[in-house]
């Protein structure tokens, strides 16, 4: 199962994947028109967010397995 799938089964409104080295790549290749975004150092941690309801299954549904 792809990870933000599993995410979307919590009910999750919506996912972002944010991955350094990609903004790097961005940012290299010149495919923005305009960004001040300097490059990214650290770029071994790819960071996963969910946008989860906030309801009464919000603090079962955020536990760790």
């Amino acid at each position: 199962m792809w990870l933000p799938e599993i995410y979307h089964d919590l009910g999750a409104s919506g996912v972002v994947i944010e991955d350094p080295e990609l903004l790097n790549d961005y940012i290299d290749a010149g495919m923005w028109d305009f960004s001040d975004m300097t490059r990214a150092a650290d770029t071994d941690v790819v960071t996963v967010k969910a946008y989860l309801p906030v309801d009464e299954e919000l603090d079962e549904k955020a536990a760790p397995l």
